[in-house]
């Protein structure tokens, strides 16, 4: 408890924005399926629509990491700088 406290003094604004973007994308998984069932699709499309969001964000993850690692000295790509 004691670093989560450290962690909120020293950086408050990027942990807002971490939590923010966290029940951003939480809500977005969970009414994914709804919209879709609500716009005619299937059980089964809507189903297999919230498994291709979660595998797309699993497989970017590493060359999203391994492009900031190659960015980390140049300014190639300020957002992730």
């Amino acid at each position: 408890m004691r670093i989560l406290a450290e962690a909120v003094r020293r950086t408050p604004a990027a942990l807002i924005a971490a939590t923010a973007c966290g029940v951003i994308e939480g809500a977005s998984t969970k009414l994914l399926p709804v919209q879709a069932y609500g716009l005619g699709m299937t059980e089964a499309v809507a189903a297999t629509s919230v498994a291709v969001f979660a595998g797309g964000n699993i497989l970017t993850r590493y060359p999203t990491g391994c492009l900031r690692i190659a960015c980390r000295s140049a300014s190639c790509c300020p957002v992730l700088s």
